[in-house]
């Protein structure tokens, strides 16, 4: 029977730490604090980011970004005009919010997954066409 429901698992960095100095996973996916091998990263945080950008190229039908760093003019774009990005990829206005939330560059101020869980429950309609 099909429930509807997407499953997603990620083992690259399993751990019961919060927080970690040590680099794992595919570049593209990763969080830009995670790219920078002086900045600890707040694993909870940088997950958020992992599943932002696979729900991002996933919902886009193909990856948007190389890496998430100043120089990928794909990423560049992204930062400075994200509903251009999502327009041209097809991705519906209402779920542009979500991915600023979780794709937001500050840990700080990224989405936690709790709140991601509620406002996708919300969306009508993830494409635009």
């Amino acid at each position: 029977m099909h429930s509807g429901r997407v499953r997603l698992a990620d083992w690259g960095h399993a751990t019961n730490n919060a927080n970690s100095t040590s680099r794992a996973g595919t570049r593209r996916y990763s969080a830009p604090e995670a790219l920078d091998p002086r900045r600890p990263i707040d694993l909870a945080a940088a997950d958020v980011w992992s599943l932002g950008a696979t729900l991002l190229a996933f919902i886009g039908r193909h990856n948007i970004w190389d890496e998430p760093v100043a120089g990928d003019a794909r990423y560049d774009a992204w930062l400075n005009a994200p509903e251009l990005v999502t327009q041209q990829h097809g991705i519906a206005d209402e779920v542009l919010p979500i991915l600023m939330g979780m794709l937001h560059r500050d840990p700080m101020q990224r989405w936690t997954l709790d709140r991601v869980a509620v406002a996708v429950r919300r969306v009508g309609r993830w494409r635009s066409d």
